[in-house]
């Protein structure tokens, strides 16, 4: 690994982990102060306890995802021997995704479109790192933008592996902001620092620009396997990932 990469990876790291105190702190600061306020005695009961547990239980969801994400982040940090990924197992990574993404697309009303052509490379990664790509990329897409927004998925193969891209014809919000047109992470959900530190760890990366005409594109590139036998797999160099 390269040293330029290496920075990279470190900077992700540590945007994932300043996220990870807030996105914790946040929560447990609310539960906590419902809490206190339950044992004054101020809140006896009807609309305002009805409230109060209704936000403490929000709130405890909240602290389950986030804790999702950190032990998702560790199990790709903890690696492991790669079982490659063709097109077949990725159009079923996206349909996993997509199901178990069901209940959230039926309450935005978005509308998701694929195209994942054949004649794939064998791309590295675990598989395991396909199946969190999917589904946390969508999940923080759907959620972020407006509601019956569409989202189109794109998969190219190219001689040095796939680029896959993910288009929405809105612009994505995430912690109150528009999604960045200069690669700007500051504001990335957490979901979406899992997506790009896997992409890291699998030596490829992870884009996030704002289109000229208002949409959000996602762009993700990951090399093929060692040895990889495709149709037109040249294997040149892969270069350093860029930081954004």
């Amino acid at each position: 690994m390269s040293a330029s990469s290496e920075t990279c990876d470190a900077a992700t790291m540590q945007m994932f982990l300043s996220r990870a105190e807030l996105e914790l702190r946040t929560p447990l600061a609310l539960i906590l102060g419902y809490i206190e306020t339950l044992k004054t005695g101020a809140i006896k009961g009807g609309e305002s306890l009805g409230r109060c547990l209704d936000i403490m239980d929000k709130h405890s969801r909240r602290l389950m995802h986030v804790i999702d994400d950190i032990n998702a982040v560790a199990q790709l940090e903890s690696g492991g021997a790669p079982s490659p990924c063709d097109d077949v197992f990725m159009r079923r990574c996206l349909e996993i995704a997509y199901e178990s993404l069901m209940p959230l697309v039926e309450v935005t009303g978005c509308r998701v479109s694929s195209h994942i052509p054949t004649g794939a490379c064998h791309l590295k990664g675990d598989r395991a790192v396909w199946h969190l790509v999917f589904s946390k990329l969508l999940e923080e897409i759907i959620r972020g933008v407006p509601a019956r927004s569409s989202i189109d998925l794109r998969v190219s193969w190219e001689a040095s592996g796939c680029q896959l891209e993910l288009r929405t014809d809105a612009p994505m919000v995430t912690r109150g902001s528009v999604s960045p047109s200069d690669g700007d992470w500051s504001q990335a959900a957490l979901g979406l620092l899992v997506v790009k530190r896997a992409m890291e760890l699998n030596h490829g990366m992870l884009e996030w620009l704002t289109m000229p005409e208002g949409g959000t594109l996602f762009r993700l590139s990951l090399p093929c396997i060692d040895g990889c036998a495709a149709k037109g797999c040249e294997k040149p160099t892969q270069p350093a990932a860029a930081c954004s």
